[in-house]
């Protein structure tokens, strides 16, 4: 971690924000998706679906993990909480679930290595 910048966030760092499962970050992708989820799922139209695993993940635990995938990863700086910051952030996967027949197959860890792995080719 030497020479890399700490990233500086609000909190101690156990706040937390859904776990999200994505394959690709492209928009065109996204857009495409949507298209079919809604030609095929009609009744998802306007609504919103969280597409997550359903797990608590803090900001440490991301920070973990992410230490366990590369190897130069700079440690967070933590700096007291911001007005209005929310600790606890928690998707329900299940709308997602019900509406679309989605359900998160692989784990935070494996998700990111996917990511990561994608990005770098």
């Amino acid at each position: 971690m030497a020479g890399r910048k700490t990233t500086k966030k609000s909190g101690n760092g156990e706040n937390s924000k859904p776990k999200r499962k994505k394959s690709t970050s492209s928009k065109s992708v996204a857009s495409k998706s949507t298209t079919l989820i809604i030609t095929e799922k009609p009744q998802a139209a306007g609504l919103a679906i969280n597409v997550c695993g359903g797990e608590t993940v803090s900001i440490l635990d991301l920070v973990e993990t992410l230490s366990g995938i590369l190897s130069d990863v700079p440690a967070p700086e933590f700096t007291s909480p911001r007005a209005g910051d929310i600790y606890l952030s928690q998707g329900d996967p299940s709308r997602a679930e019900q509406i679309l027949g989605f359900r998160a197959q692989v784990s935070l860890a494996e998700g990111l290595t996917e990511t990561i792995e994608w990005m770098q080719t």
